[in-house]
């Protein structure tokens, strides 16, 4: 059989039409080398897509006779292979005359060896069926190199957490989802607002993504990873540290990639769904969640739909003030074929909360305060249009545009008088209300190539982000008489800006290239990209105005310029190489060495945010941050043991760090570059069969942080931690796992940070298999967290600021049901 391939010009005019737009704006970066280069690779990749000789066919799954799209076909010894298409076709090319070896694998599949013997410019047609079988660690699918792969085939440290893990664990949201994998440890800014840390690297050091589309929001109280509804994730794939080049600027941490569930395609029409209520006692949070699934032949569809409430949350302590939320989340997802190679993809979701609080700790906010959100948004829409099979070489182009808006309103109830002697009065601070809206749009064109054994990812992005904060000061002046009454009062709002009206603007492009070397034991992924990154802010007066009993001042007395309109321009480059040596089937060795950059973010370069206890002041003349990193990997994935161990290094020049100060004689802390930093450590993760069903598992992780340039330990540096537990099934109907948490004492701290002692807290979680009640599919869960009510601290979140006492034992139950 022939596979059939979609033209991607019909003639040269149309080529030409096509790429002068593509080179005019690339010119704008680098005029005359980036146009011979592109052209010089464009013409390279057609002339390359004619060959002679072949081997064709289909691939099917054994099991239904279905065919099985991006199945790895590869002739051993050689580096010639290509993938299945969407209807299971493949054709190799330029396969050498005489005996080959043909290897056929795909994730959750038995591998098939076969041995052909090919004549001179022979074209062979064959048919392979394989077995379907369980799928190992290493076979898990990840996307966060831009395309299908297995886990144990990308040389990266990255991490894969899946829905099964998120249904039996009870995470909130995703920082609590991931925070068992080693070298990841949550960080919290409430029980509502978290965030996740990367070896020791957090908030702007790691970028956000969402089925592919960038998360951006304010930094200094977390939130991002907290507007996403767990239920509706399918897995979350993080990589550990600054090993990819395809995500720009920020990446030095590590990037975080989320993905939602989605419907699938079917020969013929059909329709499921499924509810989901649960409980929690620590917070008497309930939730429910329910999704509905349809498709045939040429669409599918997804809408689901959460609903969760919380109480203030219990320690062993106590009560935990003003740590309740109520959330709302509908999403939808459509996907469209009008022809067999092309494809249109929509998403949709609308996060809504209200009535937030944030516990504050003591630290962020005078001990007297009440700080809530009365309300946060996200909202998000993304639109993709894929072409397949362009020509032999071209597999795969796609396009892609997103906008997603995140509003944050803050409300601050502070309980503050103040007395002044001259004239005598009192000032009451009535509550202080700031607000912003995050609004980032981005476009991506991306084109995957395969040729002579290159798997090569190529592509152009762009995206910005717009900022608009505002904030008020709503005050009671009470001016007294001798004897202390009240002889009149004087309403007064002042209105200012925190962070003036700026926009951060970065677009690139990027390239990767996968090529199988010395008999395909050997796997190099080279990648690279540049950035154009430009920042502006209009000119800010502080304050805006203000109002006195009712009438509004635009030009009060003290008004002063806080910032200046200012421009600022990064150009960027960052690298990778990946290394992936296979020293046997089950054994193999990694080497990634990778060049970072990051320009900082404007809430860095702006800030003047006052919390009450503190003002954060930003720096408009922040220079970038460069990182150089390098991580070693040693994997074994056995049929009984899995074992991944990693030590890195990550060096960091131009860190941008809080510095403790002086402002007008208030405690303040700085945004500054602090010269240089440098992070190492390891982590080691094991999973192993003990007999049967019965599964030991554990891991471990450690990171050393110090500023190199004072030779001081770096804030926010997580202990030495690890987890240990068995799990397995109880009987034919349910399955447990038993786990502790073990983290050390952490004594190594910055100035101003305390020190942590260590803890054990162990956790419990049970659930049914899947089973038959009246003509639907129901499964239960049953959780135990901290079963000791252990009270404890953990390093990040209360030196945040924001939790001084985790929450203590946690019962949850949930139901699903479905159909």
């Amino acid at each position: 059989m022939k596979k059939q391939y979609t033209p991607l010009f019909q003639s040269t005019s149309h080529a030409k039409i096509f790429c002068r737009p593509l080179f005019k704006w690339l010119s704008f970066f680098s005029p005359k080398p980036t146009q011979v280069f592109l052209s010089v690779f464009l013409f390279s990749i057609l002339a390359q897509s004619l060959h002679a000789s072949t081997i064709d066919g289909l691939i099917e799954n054994k099991a239904d006779v279905t065919p099985l799209a991006n199945a790895n076909i590869s002739i051993a010894g050689t580096t010639l292979g290509t993938i299945s298409n969407e209807d299971g076709a493949f054709i190799l090319s330029d396969v050498p005359p005489g005996k080959i070896n043909l290897e056929i694998s795909y994730i959750g599949f038995e591998t098939r060896r076969l041995t052909l013997n090919l004549s001179e410019d022979e074209n062979r047609t064959i048919t392979i069926q394989l077995t379907p079988h369980a799928v190992p660690a290493g076979e898990l699918v990840v996307t966060s190199t831009r395309y299908e792969r297995a886990l144990r085939d990308v040389a990266l440290p990255l991490v894969s957490v899946n829905k099964h893990h998120i249904e039996r664990a009870f995470p909130r949201d995703v920082s609590e989802a991931v925070a068992t994998a080693p070298g990841l440890s949550i960080t919290r800014d409430g029980v509502w607002g978290t965030h996740v840390a990367i070896r020791g690297l957090s908030r702007n050091n790691i970028v956000m993504m969402i089925d592919g589309n960038r998360i951006d929001t304010a930094n200094d109280l977390a939130a991002g990873l907290s507007m996403i509804d767990i239920n509706d994730v399918e897995r979350i794939e993080v990589i550990k540290g600054a090993g990819s080049s395809l995500y720009g600027t920020g990446a030095i941490g590590g990037v975080v990639n989320i993905q939602t569930k989605d419907a699938t395609y079917a020969d013929n029409f059909y329709i499921r769904g499924n509810v989901t209520g649960g409980y929690s006692s620590v917070n008497q949070s309930t939730q429910g969640f329910f999704a509905v699934q349809s498709g045939g032949l040429k669409w599918h569809a997804k809408v689901t739909g959460m609903n969760r409430s919380a109480q203030d949350a219990q320690t062993p302590l106590g009560v935990l003030p003003n740590s309740h939320y109520n959330e709302t989340n509908i999403a939808a997802r459509i996907g469209f074929k009008p022809s067999a190679f092309h494809e249109f993809l929509l998403n949709w979701q609308q996060y809504r909360g209200t009535n937030i609080g944030i516990p504050g700790g003591n630290s962020l906010f005078p001990g007297t305060a009440e700080v809530r959100y009365p309300r946060e948004n996200r909202d998000l829409f993304s639109a993709e249009y894929i072409a397949r099979n362009v020509t032999p070489a071209l597999t795969k182009i796609s396009l892609k545009y997103f906008k997603q808006d995140i509003l944050r309103d803050v409300e601050n109830i502070p309980h503050m008088t103040k007395n002044m002697p001259d004239p005598p009065k009192q000032i009451n601070v009535l509550k202080i209300v700031p607000a912003a809206t995050h609004a980032t749009t981005g476009l991506q064109l991306q084109s995957d190539w395969l040729f002579y054994g290159h798997h090569l990812i190529a592509g152009i992005d762009a995206w910005g982000k717009d900022m608009d904060s505002f904030r008020k000061r709503v005050m009671r002046i009470d001016v007294l008489k001798p004897d202390g009454s009240v002889a009149n009062s004087i309403d007064q709002i002042i209105g200012e800006r925190p962070i003036p009206l700026s926009s951060y603007r970065s677009a690139g492009f990027f390239l990767q290239d996968e090529k199988p070397l010395w008999t395909n034991r050997l796997t190099m992924t080279l990648g690279g990209r540049f950035d154009a990154i430009h920042v502006e802010n209009e000119k800010t007066l502080q304050p805006v105005y203000v109002t006195v009993n009712g009438e509004q001042n635009d030009h009060p007395p003290d008004q002063m310029v806080m910032w200046e309109a200012t421009t600022a321009n990064d150009n960027s480059w960052s690298g990778n190489l990946g290394l992936l040596y296979k020293a046997s089937a089950d054994m193999d060795v990694t080497l990634t060495v990778a060049r970072s950059f990051r320009s900082p973010y404007l809430e860095e370069r702006y800030q003047y945010i006052d919390l009450g206890n503190v003002v954060k002041i930003g720096d408009p003349n922040l220079k970038p941050e460069q990182g150089l990193f390098a991580d070693i990997g040693l994997r074994y994935w056995g049929k009984r043991v899995t074992l991944v161990g990693n030590v890195f290094i990550n060096q960091i020049k131009n860190m941008v760090a809080e510095t403790a100060g002086d402002y007008e004689g208030r405690n303040a802390l700085f945004k500054t570059n602090i010269g240089s930093a440098e992070l190492y450590g390891a982590d080691v993760s094991l999973d192993m069969q003990l007999y049967k069903s019965i599964h030991f598992f554990g891991s471990a992780a450690y990171v050393h942080g110090t500023d190199t340039f004072l030779g001081e330990p770096l804030p926010l540096v997580p202990p030495l931690n690890g987890r240990l537990g068995l799990r397995s099934a109880l009987s034919r109907f349910l399955e447990f796992e038993c786990a502790a948490r073990v983290v050390g004492t952490q004594d190594r701290v910055a100035d101003w940070e305390l020190t942590t002692p260590g803890y054990t807290v162990f956790d419990l979680f049970i659930n049914s298999r899947p089973f038959a009640l009246a003509r639907m599919q129901s499964q239960l869960f049953f959780g135990l967290s901290n079963i000791f009510d252990r009270s404890y601290r953990d390093h990040l979140s209360t030196n945040r600021g924001a939790i001084a006492i985790e929450p203590g034992r946690n019962i949850s139950v949930k139901w699903q049901l479905g159909i």
